[in-house]
């Protein structure tokens, strides 16, 4: 069954909200022709890049908070695909159930991938392109294999008609790699207005506008690498506060057994943009291991 891939993913720990355990993804594929490629259940959504590549191939600890926190990630649907290498073109388009983001900005959205049914929670469509016109860039943020100048470009939309608000959501990203050397930079960008009769709980009061923008350079040699990244935060373009926000952070990896373990050392420094700041720095290490 070369065409036809599969993916079953949970996470082994329970929560009290959860007792049954998270299920992350539940898909079936077919991949025939490269041109036109389907997926049906549960999976990431293709919104943004950094939502989409896996969190082992960030190049510092975790990827960025704008992501986790505006990116819908998984979600049950029907996605469409297709990829013209020799173009260095790839398309993605889905239709969902509906998908519901929380109050808290940095709780991000309700990942819920639809074991109870989708009674309330209304339907979605998103859509992605992206150009790689100098070859394939690769999965890794990092330039762990270096060569040439490789240039990725994309972008995503999404409409979401959900149980308790209605949001649309859009993001563009460029990532460079060169000789060991990377440059990534996404923007994100959503708004969300409340139903007048939300059949869900994850309602907001009042219509919303949040926006984020990141920054990333970096440098790998061999089994060790060093990255620094700048974060953007507003959680509502209306209002000045003290909840917008600049992140910088500063990690050193070093990976080992090939790209299967890596250790990364991380600092970060948050910024308060208005108001008073707060003494926020912290620093701490991540093993991370992939099978």
């Amino acid at each position: 069954a070369n065409n036809i891939p599969y993916v079953l993913m949970t996470e082994l720990a329970r929560s009290g909200d959860d007792p049954q355990g998270n299920l992350l993804d539940a898909w079936v594929g077919y991949e025939r022709f490269h041109f036109f490629k389907f997926y049906v259940g549960a999976r990431t959504v293709p919104f943004t890049r950094s939502a989409i590549l896996s969190s082992a191939d960030a190049g510092l600890a975790e990827r960025s908070r704008a992501s986790n926190s505006m990116a819908p990630f998984r979600q049950v649907g029907l996605t469409l695909a297709g990829d013209y290498k020799l173009l260095g073109l790839g398309w993605r388009a889905g239709v969902y159930n509906g998908f519901e983001r929380n109050t808290e900005f940095y709780n991000g959205h309700v990942n819920a991938v639809g074991l109870h049914g989708n009674r309330f929670g209304g339907m979605s469509w998103v859509g992605r392109l992206h150009l790689e016109p100098m070859g394939a860039v690769g999965p890794n943020v990092a330039d762990l294999s270096g060569g040439g100048l490789r240039v990725h470009v994309g972008g995503g939309a999404y409409g979401n008609n959900g149980g308790a608000t209605q949001t649309m959501g859009y993001a563009a990203d460029l990532h460079l790699k060169i000789s060991g050397f990377h440059a990534f930079f996404e923007f994100i960008g959503d708004s969300a207005d409340p139903k007048e009769t939300p059949t869900a709980t994850s309602t907001i009061p009042e219509i919303v506008k949040r926006q984020a923008m990141t920054a990333e350079l970096g440098f790998t040699m061999e089994k060790n690498g060093i990255a620094v990244r700048a974060e953007m935060i507003d959680p509502n373009t209306a209002v000045d506060n003290n909840r917008d926000e600049m992140w910088l952070s500063l990690a050193l990896n070093h990976h080992f057994i090939g790209n299967m373990a890596r250790f990364s050392l991380q600092y970060d420094h948050r910024r308060e943009l208005q108001g008073e700041p707060r003494d926020n720095d912290s620093l701490h290490g991540k093993l991370a291991l992939r099978f």
